[in-house]
């Protein structure tokens, strides 16, 4: 049988304490995320990237 982890053992794993490393790690995760969301929103209304230059 499996053995299941919990989210809790996991993140103490994982975790170093470097709350710097994680606060850059959140930004640069988010500022994908909306570069993201972006590139989506300019396929949907169709206009280029040079259209919007």
């Amino acid at each position: 049988m499996t053995e299941f982890h919990g989210w809790d053992d996991i993140r103490a794993e994982l975790d170093d304490g470097d709350r710097d490393a994680q606060a850059r790690e959140r930004a640069r995760t988010e500022a994908w995320a909306s570069a993201h969301h972006l590139a989506e929103e300019r396929q949907r209304l169709g206009p280029t990237q040079v259209q919007l230059a």
